[in-house]
């Protein structure tokens, strides 16, 4: 019987510490902000502050936005699903 405690334990304290998934997740949401920041210091250098327009930077910003709804939705979804247990 206690080997049987110790594997549902373990089966239900495995999700927290399944840290793979996590680690890929935050690499991409990573290179994708680095990829918006060199966009950005891009565009800003390339342009002088009077043909700077918001709309430029207001598309980054979309951007960035996007990456972090992206990246919630992924982290909940993955932890419903650590969760039901399946």
């Amino acid at each position: 019987f206690s080997f049987i405690a110790v594997v549902t334990a373990s089966n239900a304290i495995e999700p927290f510490f399944a840290w793979r998934f996590r680690w890929v997740l935050m690499e991409t949401a990573q290179y994708q902000f680095y990829k918006i920041g060199d966009e950005l210091r891009y565009r800003i250098s390339a342009n002088t502050p009077e043909t700077l327009t918001p709309g430029q930077i207001d598309d980054l910003y979309s951007q960035y936005k996007k990456v972090w709804e992206d990246l919630s939705g992924q982290w909940l979804a993955y932890r419903r699903h650590a969760a039901s247990g399946v």
